[in-house]
C-alpha cells in the first residue's frame, strides 16, 4: 500500500548511511530501525540492470515480494531493496527467495 512505501530521497540517504545491509547475488537489501511509525520499503532499480521495461518488471517484483511479506515483517523498519543486473532475469520466485534469506541475516522479521 501507498502507506508502507518509503518516498523521500532523505530517507533513503538514510537507511544507506545509517543502516546495515546485506548483498545477495541478485539483491541487496538496507533496513533502518525507526522506532516511530509502521514499517515502509522501497525498491531502487538502476539503469544498469536494462532498459525501462526490464526495470519496471523487476521494481514490479521487488514491491510484490515486499508486499506479500509485510505482514510477517518487525514494525518500525525502514527497509531498501536494490536490484542488481542479474536480477533483469531472475524469476519472482528466486527474488522472493533471496529477499527471505536476506531477511533472516538482517533479522527483520517478527518470529526472530
Amino acid at each position: 500500500p501507498r502507506t508502507s512505501r518509503l518516498r523521500s530521497g532523505r530517507q533513503h540517504g538514510a537507511v544507506r548511511l545509517k543502516g546495515i545491509s546485506f548483498h545477495g547475488s541478485l539483491i541487496k537489501i538496507g533496513v533502518l530501525v525507526n522506532q516511530t511509525g509502521p514499517t515502509v520499503g522501497a525498491a531502487v532499480v538502476s539503469r544498469r540492470v536494462g532498459s525501462a521495461v526490464v526495470r519496471n518488471r523487476v521494481k514490479r517484483r521487488l514491491k510484490e515480494v515486499f508486499r506479500h511479506e509485510l505482514p510477517g515483517l518487525k514494525a518500525g523498519l525502514w527497509i531498501v531493496t536494490t536490484a542488481k543486473p542479474t536480477a533483469a532475469t531472475a524469476s519472482l520466485g528466486d527474488l522472493r527467495s533471496e529477499w527471505l534469506r536476506l531477511g533472516a541475516r538482517l533479522s527483520i522479521f517478527a518470529d526472530s
